[in-house]
């Protein structure tokens, strides 16, 4: 089964058009080495039960 409509094809646009509106907080971030951090969705994702 398809779906009727693929809102992925215009996500890389729409990432063009967001990263001309950053401020400059959100620049110097970008430059940060991000490589041994958490990302945000680990903090919302629901906990394992053990």
């Amino acid at each position: 089964m398809k779906p009727s409509e693929d809102y992925s094809q215009n996500w890389k646009q729409e990432t063009k058009e967001n990263k001309a509106k950053q401020t400059a907080a959100q620049k110097k971030l970008d430059k940060v080495d991000k490589s041994g951090m958490k990302s945000m969705m680990s903090f919302f994702s629901p906990k394992q039960k053990s």
